[in-house]
């Protein structure tokens, strides 16, 4: 659901970031796809699809799967206009630079 402008942002930030329209690989992929492969790459996923991926968050649980965390990006907070994605990126810099485990965890922006 993001461009790529936003991943491209916050790594001129020094902060490692792939947007999925950057993965060539995951263009297509379901969202459970996305998990694994952020799971394997050791990425946490950024949305603004809360309603799939929380219902993902909850299968995983039950199945004993995990994931490297999982960021709502509530569309009412933030905006895909240009100063809302200044706006993510500034709050996920923060997020990042806090050093908190997300893993397992969904966090609401």
């Amino acid at each position: 659901m993001f461009p790529a402008l936003p991943a491209e942002m916050l790594r001129a930030r020094d902060v490692d970031a792939v947007a999925i329209a950057e993965h060539s690989g995951l263009r297509s992929n379901s969202d459970d796809e996305v998990l694994v492969v952020a799971a394997r790459e050791g990425r946490v996923t950024v949305t603004f699809n809360y309603r799939d991926f929380i219902l993902l968050d909850g299968q995983r649980r039950t199945n004993g799967e995990g994931h490297n965390g999982i960021v709502i990006v509530n569309a009412r907070r933030f905006s895909n206009s240009k100063v809302g994605v200044v706006t993510i990126v500034d709050t996920l810099e923060d997020l990042v630079r806090s050093e908190r485990n997300l893993t397992g965890i969904v966090s609401w922006l």
